[in-house]
């Protein structure tokens, strides 16, 4: 089930080549959710569903690799249950002619299973095959749709700045 209640969207979009064609995702934003109790350096559980067991555990690296990277969160040892669950929910894809559209939806729980956050996004592939290149767009874009909604908070480290914050496209 997908789920639609934003103000505004995050589009990132990356250019692969000519030839492969073009990335887009979207992740809308739900911004503040008000006094929601939030931890300062979360441990978060990814897991993936709805996509091939490869895709899956590419997102859900990638998912983890960003947090670790760009955000202020622990990293969880073998067998530890998250502070938070994170589920990125791929939906049916749709094929118009040359062009690809997997949506997907993004729900944060806390560990006592009570749902935190919930939103939802698709990426969209030009004249191209899925491949590692959408699904690094749709890490991203979940990673910072978690910051923007301040859910974790942003890593600065003045020798490896983050890039640039997308366009924000309002709704």
């Amino acid at each position: 089930m997908i789920f639609r209640r934003s103000a505004c969207s995050i589009l990132v979009a990356a250019s692969v080549s000519a030839a492969a064609g073009s990335v887009r995702t979207t992740v809308d934003l739900q911004g503040d959710p008000g006094p929601a109790h939030r931890l300062a350096m979360p441990g978060v559980a990814v897991k993936v569903e709805g996509l091939p067991a490869r895709d899956a555990g590419v997102l859900a690296a990638e998912v983890e690799r960003e947090m670790r990277t760009l955000a202020y969160t622990r990293q969880l040892a073998s067998g530890e249950t998250g502070d938070y669950d994170l589920a990125v929910r791929a939906g049916t894809r749709v094929t118009a002619g040359s062009l690809i559209t997997i949506p997907f939806e993004i729900v944060l729980s806390a560990a006592d299973g009570s749902v935190l956050w919930r939103t939802n996004g698709r990426t969209e592939i030009d004249a191209a095959p899925v491949d590692d290149q959408a699904l690094l767009s749709i890490a991203r874009n979940v990673v910072s749709a978690l910051m923007h909604d301040g859910w974790i908070q942003q890593r600065i480290d003045p020798h490896n700045l983050p890039p640039p914050p997308p366009p924000v496209r309002r709704s």
